[in-house]
Formats: C-alpha cells, sequence, structure tokens
C-alpha cells in the first residue's frame, strides 16, 4: 500500500525544513460478502455485491523529516563538552506511522463470463477506507549559554510530541476472480484487486510542542510541525474466497 507524506516544521529556534517521503506498508485482512442473485440473464449475468473488511498493517515509521541524530535528550558535560559541536543528539524528526487497524468496504457490480473451462467475474465497485496515522516529534539542539557563537558552557534543550489522526477515503476499485474449485456448497475463487482512495476532508494533523532550556539560560522555545497525507492513495492486493453457492 503506497502512501505520499509531507511534512514542514517550524521553531523559533531553528531554521525550518519542508521534506516528502512515500510509504510502503504491507496490510492483511478477512472480510464478508453479500451478492444478490443475478439480475438479467443477459451478457454478463450482473450481480450487485458489498463487502465489509477487518485488515491489519504492519508498518514501521517513516521519517518524513530527519535530521541529525535526535534520541535520548542531549547533555552538556562541562568536563568533556567544550564546544556545541561535541554535544550528542541533536537534530530533529518527524515521523509518521499507520495505525495497525484498517477498515474498508465497497459496494459494487459482478459481470461474469466464462474462458479456459473457468467461470470469471470482473467487479467495479465504489470503495471506502479508514485509517489513523501517527505523527511523533523528537528534538534535541544546544546553544551557548548567553550570546553567540559555539563555546560552551552550553544549554540544551529536548522535546517530543505526538498526535493522532483519522482518514476517510473513497474511491473506485476493480477486482477479477476465478472460480477455482468447488468443494460441496462452497466455491473457492482466486481473486486480485486494484482500489484507488481520495482522503476525504482536511489531510494535515499539526503537533506543537514547547520546552525549556536547560539549565534556563534563554526563553522557552517552541517546535511545530505540520504532517500531511498525499490527497490519494492505492491498494493493490489479492487472496481466496470461499462462498456459500449451493447448486
Amino acid at each position: 500500500m503506497p502512501q505520499a507524506r509531507s511534512a514542514t516544521s517550524t521553531s523559533n529556534f531553528r531554521f525550518d525544513q519542508d521534506r516528502e517521503s512515500t510509504g510502503l506498508f504491507w496490510a492483511m485482512a478477512a472480510g464478508l460478502d453479500i451478492s444478490s442473485p443475478e439480475l438479467s440473464p443477459a451478457m454478463g449475468r450482473p450481480r450487485i455485491f458489498a463487502h465489509a473488511d477487518v485488515g491489519v498493517t504492519i508498518d514501521s515509521e517513516d521519517p518524513v523529516v530527519s535530521e541529525g541524530d535526535p534520541g535520548d535528550p542531549p547533555v552538556f558535560d562541562p568536563v568533556f563538552h567544550r564546544f556545541v559541536a561535541e554535544i550528542d543528539h541533536k537534530g530533529s524528526s518527524i515521523r509518521a506511522e499507520a495505525n495497525p487497524l484498517l477498515l474498508s468496504g465497497g459496494i459494487g457490480v459482478a459481470f461474469a463470463f466464462e474462458a479456459l473451462d473457468r467461470t470469471f467475474y470482473v467487479k467495479p465497485s465504489v470503495e471506502w477506507a479508514y485509517q489513523r496515522d501517527t505523527v511523533r516529534v523528537r528534538v534535541g539542539a544546544a546553544r551557548r549559554q548567553t550570546g553567540s557563537g559555539t563555546a560552551c558552557p552550553c544549554t540544551t534543550l529536548f522535546l517530543q510530541a505526538q498526535a493522532d489522526r483519522g482518514y476517510h477515503s473513497l474511491g473506485p476499485g476493480l477486482e477479477v476472480e476465478v472460480e477455482a474449485a468447488r468443494a460441496g456448497d462452497f466455491l473457492i475463487g482466486v481473486f486480485v484487486s486494484g482500489r484507488a482512495y481520495a482522503i476525504l476532508g482536511s489531510r494535515e494533523s499539526q503537533v506543537s510542542a514547547t520546552a525549556s532550556w536547560n539549565p534556563p539560560t534563554r526563553p522557552d522555545s517552541t517546535f511545530t510541525a505540520i504532517y500531511e497525507r498525499e490527497q490519494w492513495h492505492y491498494r493493490f492486493g489479492g487472496g481466496l474466497r470461499i462462498s456459500w453457492a449451493p447448486e
């Protein structure tokens, strides 16, 4: 599931940043499908169908914006640190991760045709999806305690924050299924599908944090990140479908 993301950051103690990235994560889902009887014996034998799915996504934190090494809080040691550059864990990052739960569903029309001694189904549909993203911000900085320059004694800053945001999406889908085998009243099908979703409403999420310098020889500093999902995202997959279809 490719997903384009972007983020910008502003603060009163470092330069602004603006980056883009494309996250790619996997999903596993189980769903329930229902379909109507044939609406017409004409070519395609159309049926109306609907489905609802619950999925689990496997994603890792995407460093949409990352500079330096903002890990543990930076610490000034007057014995070892003579210059700002010698202090570790300075930098900033804005990371995004898709939450595990993925809900989706759709409604469409299934058309059947025969080929290679098999029954194939082509299923155009309108699809909906809902998923939440978590955005995490972490910043570490060091400055001379007073005035300008790069020589210590230094003061350090560490801040972190996170926010969750849910996204509803709507768009077209297309699935192709082939009946692979029959076991009593059940049909086993193999399918592949592709779906394109457009996010509805606002696509932005803002995370802001304020922290004090240690020691507090400078005014408190604020870091603000604006995370944005690109409007369109896509889902491609395949699987097995077991249908109750008594002869």
